[in-house]
């Protein structure tokens, strides 16, 4: 225990050492490849509906929309892109990303994401997260973490970090905190590291180019309006399709 607290302390100190221009200094790393499960976050709504039968047959949907992504970082570029998908078929979600970009060489940002069926591109410009870092630990997947935790209007995302893993990234492009997340408790999902390896050869990104292109104000805006316009969206941005009878 002494010896990871000190290990956070070290880290926590040399990233609040550095000026904001200075961030990439602090970004410089071998290459890295993450994998990561993506699992549905059952809402509190969800588990006290009072229909037994449609609670239980939504939260079994549920448990079985599993995803898996990869997250990659070579030369100040990152990558957080989705490599399977166990999903569903009666299932959709709203807001859901497939290919999140990041060039901070450029402080570009394009993210990839859909409303239900309809595509689209966001193109902006990388915002850095503000985080609370709390004194809360658990261990995840054998790895001792510590929470810390962003707002983004009412919604709240939790980070579960490790100092011990110097890398400041982690799932769906959040970034900013001293220590790899290994945990992130979005209100939708929770993304957990399933594996971590250092590629000696540089990867070689592709941006993504799929998609209607709007700015994540805009985004943020269809998606507030899909979410009102439909009855039959679900707590938790998720819409059941029923097929056949």
């Amino acid at each position: 225990m002494k010896r990871s607290l000190l290990s956070f302390l070290m880290a926590l100190m040399s990233f609040f050492a550095l000026p904001i221009t200075g961030f990439k200094a602090f970004c410089q790393s071998p290459n890295v490849k993450c994998a990561y499960l993506a699992t549905h976050r059952i809402s509190d709504e969800i588990k006290n509906m009072e229909d037994e039968h449609i609670r239980e047959m939504i939260i079994q949907k549920m448990q079985n929309d599993k995803k898996e992504y990869d997250m990659l970082y070579s030369d100040d570029v990152y990558l957080f892109t989705q490599t399977s998908n166990k999903l569903d078929n009666d299932i959709k979600s709203i807001g859901q990303p497939n290919n999140y970009y990041m060039d901070f060489n450029t402080d570009s940002l394009f993210v990839q994401k859909y409303i239900l069926d309809k595509e689209f591109l966001v193109v902006d410009t990388i915002i850095p997260y503000s985080w609370t870092i709390s004194d809360e630990r658990k261990t995840v997947n054998g790895i001792e973490c510590i929470k810390a935790t962003t707002t983004s209007g009412n919604n709240e995302t939790v980070a579960w970090f490790s100092p011990e893993i110097a890398i400041p990234y982690g799932p769906l492009g959040y970034f900013g905190l001293p220590g790899l997340i290994v945990e992130l408790e979005t209100p939708t999902y929770i993304y957990s590291l399933l594996d971590i390896s250092y590629p000696n050869e540089k990867f070689y990104f592709t941006k993504p180019t799929k998609g209607k292109v709007v700015t994540q104000k805009e985004f943020d805006q269809l998606e507030a309006e899909n979410r009102k316009s439909r009855g039959d969206v679900l707590p938790g941005g998720v819409k059941v399709i029923r097929i056949g009878h």
